[in-house]
Parts: C-alpha cells; structure tokens; sequence
C-alpha cells in the first residue's frame, strides 16, 4: 500500500512538472505586419548582436544586427564561404521582423516546482521514518 502511494507521488510530482524539450532553431518565416507603429516599436527594442530575419518586397533576409538609425536597419548576412555581407535595409521597406535576443533572459524554476519538489521529499522522509530501520 504504501509502496504504491509512495509511487503515485512520484509519477505525479513528475507529471506535474510536465517535460523539458530544446527550444528548435526559429526559421526564418516571417509574418508581414501591417501595423506601422507596432513594427516600428519591434525594430526600436532591437539590440546589436540579435539574430533578425527581415521581411521586404525582394524577400526575407537573415543576420545579425549591426547598426540601426531612424532610416535604416544594418544587419549582418553570413556567408558560407565564410565572412559576411553587410546588408543596408530602409525601414520603410521593411513589412515585417521576426527577432532572437542575443541576451536570452534568465530561466529559473517556478515556484510549483519548488513545491512539488519539497513535497515529494517530505513524502521520502515520513517513508523513511514509518518504515524505515528502528
């Protein structure tokens, strides 16, 4: 009996904490806005050294940023042959962005898993204690 509660803690406490899987590479679709002011407010939060894929009429063109001014975005396009393409793009030509922060924040565990994690130890140490050598 107290083998399967002590199981059923377990596969719950794991459950709960649902499954970790690697964030995939983001392609570079890009969805075209049609906001101004919004897309406008995107390319401002941008930083150098972000990883951008821009959307314009010739197509979607991906690097890193280097420069940005009131009229235009200056990115990085890497080359295979090594290198990269400096790449000059007009704000006003550009329809949509879709960005990765070179400075990811921070992930630390909520507070479910610290309390899910502190109750499946207090369910170890009252087994132990019930069961354990006296």
């Amino acid at each position: 009996m107290v083998k399967k509660l002590l199981t059923l803690m377990v596969a719950l406490a794991v459950l709960s904490l649902g499954m970790a899987r690697a964030d995939e590479p983001v392609a570079p679709a890009v969805a075209v806005v049609r906001d101004r002011a919004a897309l406008a407010v995107h390319i401002d939060a941008l930083e150098e050294g972000d990883h951008v894929a821009i959307a314009t009429d010739d197509g979607v063109v991906s690097g890193d940023v280097v420069d940005k001014d009131t009229d235009d975005l200056v990115i990085d396009r890497p080359l295979i042959q090594d290198g990269a393409e400096r790449v000059t793009i007009p704000r006003s030509k550009i329809q949509g962005v879709r960005y990765q922060s070179a400075n990811p924040p921070q992930v630390r565990p909520s507070n479910r898993a610290w309390i899910i994690a502190a109750v499946v130890v207090g369910g170890f140490i009252v087994w132990a204690k019930m069961f354990g050598p006296r």
